[in-house]
């Protein structure tokens, strides 16, 4: 995810709101999921998958901002 996420430029600095950081997450998801080779993630349907990369795209915000 990492190796991924890196070539993708966001900024998050100068967000307020919990649907900044949804909408922003969900961009990247979309632009994630192609590149995605790895058989790492634990589900099968891609919109499950679309949902776990997502999921671990707002937790990296979560850091990042901690």
């Amino acid at each position: 995810m990492n190796k991924i996420s890196k070539k993708e430029d966001y900024d998050i600095s100068n967000f307020t709101k919990n649907s900044q950081y949804v909408k922003l997450a969900n961009k990247l998801t979309l632009k994630i999921i192609p590149k995605w080779d790895n058989d790492s993630i634990p589900v099968s349907a891609l919109s499950e998958k679309a949902h776990y990369i997502r999921d671990l795209i707002l937790l990296k915000f979560i850091y990042e901002i901690m």
